[in-house]
């Protein structure tokens, strides 16, 4: 779920990423992730970042699976991008700053660092 930062005020539920035992190299279509069984089991969040400029909201799990949300539209959270495997431990999400003054960016607006 999302809250204020400063206030700890509920704000969004974030929808439940890929159930845990679903083949996702065999899924072919939004419906073998939205059709879940009563008894599936989701990976445990281990991590998130909000970025309040790009609407985003970065969530690792414990499968070592990355989701992006976009929040823009806070009665209609969808999956922005996924990124369902890592090969190695996250000790850290950082959203790379965005120009400022005369500093150019070089990386593309939202891009995170893990």
């Amino acid at each position: 779920s999302g809250i204020e930062p400063s206030s700890l005020t509920h704000i969004i539920n974030l929808p439940k990423p890929h159930p845990l035992g679903v083949d996702l190299a065999n899924c072919t279509s939004p419906s073998c992730m939205v059709s879940v069984l009563p008894a599936s089991e989701f990976p445990d969040c281990i991590g998130v970042v909000a970025d309040s400029l790009t609407s985003k909201v970065i969530v690792l799990y414990r499968d070592k699976s990355l989701y992006i949300w976009d929040i823009a539209n806070i009665h209609r959270v969808g999956k922005y991008r996924s990124y369902l495997f890592h090969s190695a431990c996250i000790c850290a999400i950082e959203v790379y700053p965005q120009e400022t003054g005369n500093n150019k960016s070089s990386l593309p607006k939202g891009t995170f660092i893990t």
